[in-house]
């Protein structure tokens, strides 16, 4: 018997991944696992965040209440399980003693740099054991706890070959209002490419309003989870732009798995977890300056059969790598 203490709902793509989609997989691999999911975060205040909206005084007091009460619905149902996994949340010092008396199995998991800006050693030494999603996160965990494992968040791979449509061809990307500031160097790339291909389209889905991506011709939509894989299946590229920073390096490269499991070739910074997902002219392109980015975008924007190659690819190592069946 699992117990999950998720970060948030399933709107919040780190605790889709890694727990509510995973979940399912878990039991059917072994029919006797049972697991139960208890969410931190009201789904009111989930939505708040991914749309980078404050919280009043009110509300913050309401979430705060709402998370107090999750805490003791935890330590209460703690003895009754085998394991505690939890996802993202950083709980107190103290909470996380008294959790550890009321069931000395914990796993923790994570899938970002959360470090940077909470300390979580506390939880790392108390864990039996800890999960996280690239190399990166696990040198700064095995600091502070010997058993760490690295878990890239699976992701679901559906259909057959992808199609290939008209002249038009699709660039995208996929993200939050927060990430969107990784887009930023590349949009004279972008504007070049728009002058040079009049058969390019470009559309961005949870990206933050800008002027700069109305100037360039970018359609902004608002992400949902009930429009993600229509608007995925959309797109011809996929691209996944990133500073070369601490914070960049600890990121999941989620956006990839996505693009390759609907068989779209990826352009990708080479920062971090994007050096081991993406092969480099294989199953899409590693690009480092503005020269780059222009070559291997205009190489695909050209050449529909390298696209479908490299998309082929793609697919073929999200099933076999980054599936949850994997």
């Amino acid at each position: 018997k699992i117990l999950y203490l998720s970060v948030g709902d399933r709107s919040v793509a780190s605790s889709r991944t890694r727990v509510y989609s995973f979940v399912p997989y878990l039991k059917s691999g072994s029919p006797g696992i049972k697991a139960r999911v208890i969410c931190y975060t009201p789904s009111w205040q989930c939505r708040r965040i991914l749309a980078m909206q404050r919280l009043n005084i009110a509300q913050k007091i309401c979430a705060k209440a709402y998370s107090g009460a999750i805490i003791l619905s935890l330590m209460a149902a703690a003895p009754f399980f085998d394991v505690i996994c939890i996802q993202k949340v950083i709980l107190s010092r103290f909470n996380m003693a008294v959790l550890k008396i009321l069931n000395g199995r914990i796993v923790f998991d994570f899938d970002d740099a959360i470090y940077m800006k909470k300390d979580i050693t506390h939880m790392l030494r108390a864990a039996s054991c800890v999960i996280v999603s690239n190399n990166y996160l696990r040198e700064f965990a095995l600091k502070y706890n010997p058993k760490v494992y690295k878990m890239i968040s699976p992701v679901k791979v559906e259909g057959g070959v992808r199609a290939q449509k008209g002249d038009e061809v699709r660039l995208g990307w996929i993200g939050l209002p927060e990430t969107s500031a990784y887009l930023y160097p590349v949009l004279p790339v972008l504007g070049r490419l728009k002058n040079e291909f009049g058969n390019l389209k470009m559309e961005f889905m949870g990206c933050a309003k800008n002027g700069d991506f109305d100037l360039l011709g970018i359609r902004c939509t608002a992400w949902s989870l009930d429009a993600e894989k229509d608007y995925l299946g959309s797109l011809d590229i996929g691209i996944m732009p990133l500073f070369n920073d601490r914070w960049a390096q600890g990121k999941g490269g989620y956006k990839l798995l996505q693009y390759m499991a609907m068989g779209i070739p990826c352009v990708a910074s080479p920062v971090g977890v994007n050096r081991e997902i993406i092969k480099d002219g294989i199953n899409g392109f590693l690009a480092d300056d503005e020269k780059e980015w222009h070559e291997r975008l205009s190489r695909l924007i050209k050449n529909p059969a390298l696209r479908g190659r490299m998309g082929g690819e793609g697919r073929r190592m999200a099933r076999e790598l980054y599936s949850y069946e994997t």
